[in-house]
């Protein structure tokens, strides 16, 4: 059976406890991040390593491929998207997921109905593998740059 690539479902919850439960928890977190970033000044504002600490720069003295997605993502709602592109280019991998979360999360509460999104595997695939890629690409960049390579 060929599956298509989006399709509306029906949202199956009981009641309002059942659907923050199954929504609502996720909708309240995607909606603070979201408004976070509107309302934060500059990205620069927020120190890096003040929220989390990252135990691969802690080991290794370099930034690690996650390394600037909060400041990022701050930058690209605030319509710098150079700035959030050199802050962590993952930044534009993970705001149109984000952003799917939130819709679906709102659109279940008040229509009872959400968009499912079906990727073909070679597509997650490829999305997994560019990723990678980059993360790998990012720390030999800060290698060779730290050891002064390039």
């Amino acid at each position: 059976m060929k599956r298509n690539l989006v399709s509306i479902q029906d949202a199956k919850f009981a009641g309002w406890k059942d659907w923050f439960f199954m929504f609502g928890i996720e909708l309240i977190i995607f909606s603070g991040i979201f408004f976070f970033a509107f309302f934060a000044d500059r990205p620069g504002d927020i120190p890096g390593d003040s929220f989390i600490k990252c135990y691969f720069k802690e080991f290794t003295g370099l930034p690690c491929p996650s390394c600037g997605l909060t400041r990022g993502f701050i930058a690209f709602c605030h319509a710098n998207f150079a700035e959030a592109f050199r802050l962590n280019a993952l930044t534009y991998l993970l705001i149109p997921f984000f952003a799917y979360r939130l819709i679906r999360s709102i659109s279940a509460g008040i229509f009872r109905k959400y968009i499912e999104i079906y990727l073909p595997l070679p597509a997650v695939f490829g999305i997994i593998i560019l990723a990678l890629i980059y993360a790998f690409g990012r720390i030999v960049l800060e290698i060779g740059v730290k050891f002064h390579w390039f």
